[in-house]
């Protein structure tokens, strides 16, 4: 199902196509490189994620203003880093609560390949 027969579905307008958007040196961990294809298996993921959608949610995510959704978004952020930090601490309980949230928020995975290199 394409997005816009999702979004005709969930009563939104279709959305116009997107910019590629910066260069992928900017931040490649968001960019590809290659184009995403559409494959069968795509597919049945995307419509079985669509079947899990709760109709109550997006009629209640409706109702939040732009602000109100952007703090939600903050706050998953906050708590996602807090549980990271956690986790991080119980495997290295040296750390400071203060060093593994900025280990965190700067990327876990460099971190783990900084120590490797060790």
């Amino acid at each position: 199902m394409d997005n816009n027969k999702l979004n005709q579905e969930l009563g939104q307008q279709a959305e116009p196509p997107k910019s590629t958007g910066p260069s992928p040196t900017v931040n490649p961990s968001y960019q590809h490189l290659k184009p995403f294809v559409i494959t069968d298996k795509v597919r049945r993921e995307i419509k079985g994620a669509v079947a899990e959608i709760d109709m109550e949610q997006v009629r209640i995510m409706r109702t939040k203003t732009p602000a109100e959704k952007f703090q939600m978004a903050v706050s998953m952020i906050h708590a996602a880093e807090q549980a990271g930090a956690y986790q991080l601490r119980l495997r290295e309980p040296e750390l400071s609560e203060e060093e593994a949230l900025r280990i965190v928020r700067s990327g876990i995975l460099n971190y783990v390949r900084s120590k490797r290199k060790k």
